[in-house]
């Protein structure tokens, strides 16, 4: 810049003054003429100076105009370091400053083109950093946290009467949906539309990644129609876009005309649309994803295009799909082949096939190996390791993966304490779990609801149910909501074995127990009563004898329309693997008489028992060489009451042969004799219908 003349200082009491526009710093450029109302420009302080003193001889005003080099704050600086997490808040003199500047802008006094644009730069850099910290269960914590930030920056600049540009609008329209808030990207746009600026390619291209996000699929494809109606000219990423939008929407044939119609541009399908087929391929039903997948990958390579890590990353997850963990190491070698680096989705992709199949050994040896390779594994996946460690039911390696989590700089969340919690509660683990309930507790922790289900459970598996109803009660005196889980979990601690002495009220196991069902049905929500819940009352109600309050459970069920998966009468005695209770079997006889009456209910009410119980009552009723019984049991399976699995119909078929014969056992009869049941004996028995004659065996019976 040549020479100026720049303004040293405003005189208090003068007209500069009292407007607020002027300040030191500021160049003066032009002042008006002797008459008129044209400016002309000075670059002199005696140009100035006479072009004043003439004009105010003659005119009241005289009109200047100024030029401010206007320089940001320190706020500028830090809102640049916040944006790339190298800090987390705006120190107090950078505060300070903000605010001057920001009112200063809705006053008039810092304007321009290059503030708009220095803003707006801030303000990208700010909305780049929304939705990407957070992970695993901490993300949908943080974005309604985040939303709410991102909603006031946004405010902000728009009382500034700052307007928002294309890249600006394509970075916070982006931001939004990582946030999870399609509604406020479709906003944004509409705020760019009715501002009069003319949206680009990229701001159209996130509107249909916008609406694909809200699930309206027809919104999304007509955005191809405006930008035709507009003259906006798609890119090979707005092709690709609508190729996602309809695989997600599972749009087949839609995907492949967005494909064929990079080709119908005069452009080539990269390496990022063929794996937007690739990723679908990955997701379709049925076992032939695989080779779907593969004939993908090979036409990529006739068409010059090497897969890149994505590319197996969906060929892994469609193995994963289809339970093909096995075919992992093949495919690792072939990407090492291609010379693709190993990433972290890829990693967490071929955990998580390790983790569904239960392969530990391999989980911890890929996890190593990539970890050395410059791959560094993130929370999901450790949990996809201790998920595999978990279903193999080994704690101790459980506990293993857990530790690696910490050596790794990751603090253990509430999710992967239950996880852990969980293998401990297979293998009846109570010391270990309290271990960890105090560990998650010095990390700041807060345990929820799983947390204490699954130690509940530890409890339970240990044999201590007292100790699972006091943790029961510390939960809700924790201010932790209960759930069905919980409660459920509460009803089997009252009605386990060692905890069936009456109360000093008086007040029965049962009685409580029934009291805690009453209470989930008044609460309803979370608490309603399950079949899981049903089935712990059965169970409790049946291994004790107390089969009027099981029969009255059991109608409850069946008229609210749930089946009991199991019954506790045909399940064999447990032990927990700490040396929890046993469960005594029940006697046969009454165990017969049960079954009859549950088969009535059942039977009247037109629903079906499982296969497991039917063998459970031919078991009984040979047992017990009560003939009629099984032969009522037979005539239910016919009528569709019992329905079999598969795998149970070839023993169901030898029971009943044996049941066929001389009452319900295979049995020979030295002596028999032909009695008639009474109408009011089959009653009595459950059993409908007229009188059945009963095959009753005498004498000598040999099995």
């Amino acid at each position: 810049m040549g020479s100026c003349v720049e303004v040293a200082d405003v005189s208090a009491g003068g007209s500069a003054h009292a407007s607020g526009l002027v300040q030191p710093g500021d160049v003066v450029l032009a002042t008006s003429g002797t008459v008129g109302d044209a400016l002309w420009e000075k670059s002199s302080l005696e140009g100035v100076l006479a072009a004043l003193s003439t004009r105010l001889a003659l005119q009241q005003t005289v009109t200047v105009r100024l030029q401010r080099a206007q320089t940001l704050g320190p706020w500028a600086r830090e809102f640049w370091e916040i944006a790339r997490g190298q800090r987390t808040a705006l120190s107090a003199g950078a505060r300070v400053a903000l605010r001057a500047q920001w009112r200063a802008r809705r006053r008039g006094i810092l304007v321009g083109t290059a503030v708009d644009e220095a803003l707006r730069d801030l303000a990208v850099q700010a909305v780049l950093a929304f939705g990407r910290r957070a992970k695993g269960s901490e993300a949908t914590a943080s974005s309604s946290d985040e939303a709410r930030r991102l909603e006031r920056l946004l405010r902000r600049m728009r009382a500034a009467s700052v307007p928002l540009n294309s890249r600006l609008a394509t970075a916070a329209m982006s931001a939004a949906l990582r946030v999870r808030r399609p509604d406020m990207a479709l906003r944004l746009f509409e705020q760019l539309d009715g501002d009069g600026l003319a949206p680009d390619a990229q701001v159209y291209t996130t509107l249909i990644k916008t609406h694909g996000a809200a699930g309206s699929l027809p919104e999304a494809l007509a955005v191809e129609q405006r930008m035709s109606a507009e003259r906006v000219e798609p890119t090979l990423n707005t092709y690709i876009t609508l190729m996602s939008v309809c695989a997600r929407a599972g749009d087949r044939r839609g995907m492949l005309k967005y494909f064929g119609r990079i080709t119908e541009r005069g452009m080539k399908p990269s390496v990022e649309a063929w794996n937007v087929v690739l990723s679908y391929c990955a997701q379709m039903e049925g076992p032939s994803r695989v080779a779907q997948a593969e004939d993908v990958m090979r036409r990529m390579r006739e068409q010059g295009l090497a897969p890149d890590a994505v590319s197996y990353s969906s060929l892994a997850q469609a193995c994963v799909r289809n339970g093909e963990a096995e075919r992992f190491d093949e495919l690792i070698e072939r990407m090492r082949g291609d010379g693709v680096l190993p990433d972290l989705v890829l990693l967490n992709t071929l955990l998580n096939g390790y983790g569904r199949t239960l392969r530990w050994e391999r989980a911890f040896e890929l996890l190593r190996a990539w970890e050395r390779d410059g791959v560094r594994p993130d929370a999901t996946s450790y949990t996809h390791v201790l998920r595999a460690c978990v279903g193999a039911r080994l704690p101790e390696r459980a506990a293993s993966a857990v530790e690696m989590m910490r050596q790794a700089g990751l603090t253990p969340d509430v999710r992967t304490y239950s996880m852990l919690l969980s293998a401990y509660a297979k293998a009846g683990m109570l010391r270990a779990s309290l271990a960890t309930l105090k560990t998650m507790r010095s990390e700041g922790v807060r345990p929820n609801r799983y947390i204490y289900a699954g130690l509940m459970d530890v409890c339970l598996v240990a044999g201590q149910p007292e100790t699972a109803a006091q943790l029961f009660e510390q939960m809700k005196g924790q201010g932790v909501p209960a759930d069905a889980t919980s409660y459920t979990l509460l009803i089997r601690a009252l009605l386990a074995p060692s905890t069936r002495a009456t109360s000093e009220d008086g007040t029965s196991p049962s009685q409580l127990a029934l009291g805690v069902f009453s209470e989930m049905q008044s609460l309803g929500g979370d608490c309603t009563p399950n079949r899981l819940t049903h089935n712990a009352l059965l169970d409790g109600f049946l291994d004790y004898g107390e089969d009027d309050l099981a029969l009255e459970v059991l109608g409850k069920m069946l008229d609210a329309r749930i089946s009991p998966d199991r019954l506790s009468y045909a399940s064999p005695p447990q032990r927990g693997e700490q040396g929890g209770p046993v469960r005594v079997p029940r006697p046969p006889a009454p165990t017969v008489a049960v079954l009859l009456r549950v088969g009535k209910l059942f039977a009247q009410r037109r629903q079906r028992l499982g296969g497991d119980v039917y063998l459970a009552a031919l078991a009984a009723a040979e047992q017990t060489g009560d003939g009629p019984a099984a032969r009522q049991f037979i005539h239910w399976r016919q009528q569709g009451v019992f329905q079999l699995r598969r795998q149970d119909e070839r023993r169901a078929a030898a029971a009943e042969a044996s049941a066929s014969v001389g009452g319900a056992a295979a049995v020979r009869v030295e002596e028999e004799e032909w009695v008639e049941r009474t109408a009011e004996d089959a009653e009595a028995m459950g059993i409908d219908g007229n009188p059945v004659p009963a095959r009753l065996k005498r004498g000598s019976t040999r099995s």
